[in-house]
């Protein structure tokens, strides 16, 4: 009973520390991921929007980096539904859209995707993990 109580409290507390990253990442912009990515050396060419309600997302964009797309989304933590999807993207490490299985990163409220076939990915993802981070870089 107690090793079930103590799995239990640590199954809450991970999921309660996913949602208060996202909660204080929160204000962040896509624009301060851009600035971020151009810091770390990541020229991004294109951006364009990507269709939010397909992941039950707040809102959603497609970076070109070396002629190929990674997509960003951005979760309300605020929001059940968008928060109980950016909890299990963490724990899972994957998203589905449209019955397709990606691997997904998470940074607060952002979920990454696609960066693990763009030929940069070791730099996006020191970038995307480093993303606020630390708020001195602003």
């Amino acid at each position: 009973m107690i090793i079930l109580s103590l799995s239990l409290h640590l199954f809450i507390s991970g999921c309660s520390s996913i949602t208060e990253e996202a909660e204080k990442k929160y204000h962040y912009s896509y624009k301060d991921i851009v600035e971020h990515f151009k810091k770390c050396g990541i020229e991004i060419t294109s951006i364009n929007s990507l269709r939010a309600d397909v992941p039950h997302a707040e809102s959603g964009f497609a970076f070109t980096i070396k002629d190929k797309q990674i997509g960003i989304y951005k979760f309300n933590p605020k929001v059940k539904k968008e928060r109980e999807k950016l909890e299990r993207i963490s724990e899972q490490g994957f998203i589905y859209l449209c019955a397709i299985k990606y691997p997904a990163l998470v940074n607060g409220p952002f979920v990454m995707m696609d960066h693990n076939v763009n030929p940069e990915e070791k730099k996006i993802v020191e970038a995307f993990k480093s993303f606020a981070k630390d708020s001195s870089w602003f």
